[in-house]
């Protein structure tokens, strides 16, 4: 567990990329995001895809519901060029994501991420939004909770 929580926290070191805030429930859904978008690139670094489709396919609701958050967060935000901002938004997420990969070799890249993996299809379902909401990821994208 020690070693997953070094993972996940370096993964998620770095600049900010957005300087704005988020309700509660818009910053769970960027930090998911965050999340997903880290797991994507292990996936293809890593040759992970079997691991990262069951990911999807068991978080597919929180992810559906997030997604909807954040287009409802982009809109509110950005009116009418929300679509290109939150494009600009994602390809942010998952140059970040690759850049983070990139600061360790990738076979112990790659063993942390699968580490992650596995205790993200090993927990309960319960327990993925205080997974999600237990670290940092706004290091990642920018955006912190209004306070």
């Amino acid at each position: 567990m020690r070693y997953l929580t070094i993972s996940v926290l370096f993964l998620f070191m770095g600049n900010a990329a957005f300087a704005k805030c988020a309700l509660e429930d818009e910053k769970q859904a960027l930090d998911l995001k965050a999340l997903q978008s880290s797991m994507m690139v292990a996936a293809l670094s890593c040759g992970q895809q079997d691991a990262y489709n069951d990911f999807v396919e068991k978080y597919q609701h929180n992810i559906s519901d997030g997604g909807d958050t954040i287009r409802t967060y982009f809109k509110a935000r950005f009116g009418s060029s929300h679509e290109h901002e939150l494009n600009r938004f994602v390809t942010k997420l998952a140059n970040k994501a690759t850049q983070e990969s990139m600061y360790i070799s990738s076979d112990l890249y790659c063993m942390r991420m699968h580490e992650v993996f596995t205790a993200l299809l090993d927990m309960p379902n319960q327990q993925f939004a205080n997974f999600v909401k237990g670290y940092h990821f706004e290091t990642l994208h920018g955006i912190s909770a209004c306070s």
